[in-house]
């Protein structure tokens, strides 16, 4: 998540810990609003609700069907159903840039129930920060079979993660409507493609040395996390190389 947040994108503020040897990631809450009292006044901090749906919620979608191919949201879907209910441009782009950003990572179990909608009372509907975005890179489904991996939503008519290309992620422009789609996603393929590998390598290092510091170079839990890293960075780093392949041919 902090590779993500070094984009410029919202992203929850999560870390990863460690309580009695059981491990955990531990988010900071996204949907409260906190008031501060003036200094030096002793009165509590007042904290405020933000309602906030999931999108199978939001879209009266069972939690159950939450995968695109049980019945659940589609990208498409999703984009215009943000804008049929007035959702800001913003938060359109947000959701693209979380479909590239999950694709690059290999992160194949997006599904609708990992978006959510915050809603203020006074403000539009707009798309929560991103958070569990979890890579495959590191997993046996990617080591021993990445041809069979597929995505919780579809691009374009693909399931399949390997063979999402562009002419797939061109096509799912087209079908969310808007004239000027197509540029923002291809534009963005490029930008990610050439801007994660170096954000997830900055956070990939101090990571690597946090859990040195603490575990110890011969702790088996350090050199599980290294290997997982390792892993993430080898893996990002050939799918964006793959991805700014497409765009030196065009």
């Amino acid at each position: 998540m902090r590779a993500v947040d070094c984009l410029g994108l919202p992203a929850s503020i999560s870390s990863y810990m460690d309580f009695g040897g059981v491990s955990a990631i531990v988010s900071r809450r996204w949907d409260r609003d906190v008031v501060e009292e003036p200094a030096g006044s002793n009165r509590p901090l007042k904290v405020h609700r933000i309602h906030q749906e999931d999108l199978c919620q939001a879209m009266g979608v069972m939690s159950a069907d939450k995968y695109q191919s049980d019945g659940g949201p589609g990208a498409v879907s999703i984009v215009k159903f943000m804008r049929d209910n007035g959702f800001a441009e913003s938060s359109v782009d947000l959701f693209y840039s979380a479909l590239m950003v999950n694709y690059l990572l290999c992160g194949t179990d997006a599904h609708a129930k990992n978006y959510a909608v915050l809603e203020r009372g006074d403000r539009r509907p707009m798309l929560a920060p991103l958070y569990d975005i979890a890579s495959m890179y590191p997993y046996d489904g990617y080591i021993h079979g990445a041809r069979k991996l597929k995505m919780a939503m579809k691009i374009g008519d693909e399931y399949h993660w390997c063979f999402a290309e562009l002419r797939a992620w061109r096509k799912f422009a087209r079908l969310c409507g808007d004239s000027g789609d197509e540029g923002r996603i291809v534009d963005g393929l490029r930008d990610y493609a050439q801007r994660l590998p170096q954000a997830f390598a900055e956070v990939a290092s101090e990571e690597v040395l946090k859990a040195l510091l603490f575990y110890g170079s011969d702790d088996p839990v350090a050199i599980e996390r290294i290997q997982v890293i390792r892993a993430i960075q080898a893996g990002l780093e050939a799918k964006c190389e793959e991805v700014r392949s497409w765009f030196d041919v065009e």
